[in-house]
């Protein structure tokens, strides 16, 4: 209605369903954000103290922040200037206090069908910790090099470096 001050409208475009509130969807979307907030207490590298400038983890060739195409290619000029694309992995990783590196990639498809994303190296025992087509679905081992992402989805994958 062309006014996006919902705290001045007594309307329906500040109106709570509450019964929609307390239905199945709802309950669904709360356990999933409630498992992305645990998921950001357990992994240091969803939650970094200082911004990543892409330097090399310390005792490693990772480096702290890294963009790859869904080709697992590290990200150029021109992937960065392309208006059509829709696909981008993030890695990011941090060192634990026992000297181990966690690595955490994050697989984005904003296209509207599913998408084929190849692994960027190094290749690694990776866990998929989430993906957000099938919520539900509990954390478990992946070691495939490639992974299917489902349309407007988010895949959340971790490994552990010595």
């Amino acid at each position: 209605g062309g006014n996006n001050n919902a705290y001045c409208q007594d309307n329906w475009t500040s109106w709570l369903d509450w019964a929609r509130a307390a239905g199945e969807d709802a309950m669904q979307l709360r356990d999933f954000v409630t498992r992305l907030i645990a998921l950001r207490r357990e992994h240091e590298s969803l939650r970094p103290s200082t911004y990543r400038h892409g330097d090399p983890v310390p005792g490693s060739d990772i480096r702290d922040t890294a963009w790859f195409d869904q080709h697992g290619q590290p990200m150029t000029r021109d992937a960065w200037g392309e208006q059509e694309a829709r696909t981008l992995v993030l890695r990011r990783a941090a060192p634990l206090p026992d000297g181990g590196i966690e690595a955490m990639l994050l697989l984005l498809n904003a296209d509207s069908a599913p998408q084929d994303f190849v692994l960027p190296p190094p290749g690694l025992a990776w866990m998929l910790l989430l993906d957000s087509a099938r919520p539900e679905e509990p954390a478990h081992p992946f070691d495939v090099g490639r992974i299917r992402v489902a349309a407007h989805a988010v895949v959340l994958l971790t490994a552990r470096l010595s």
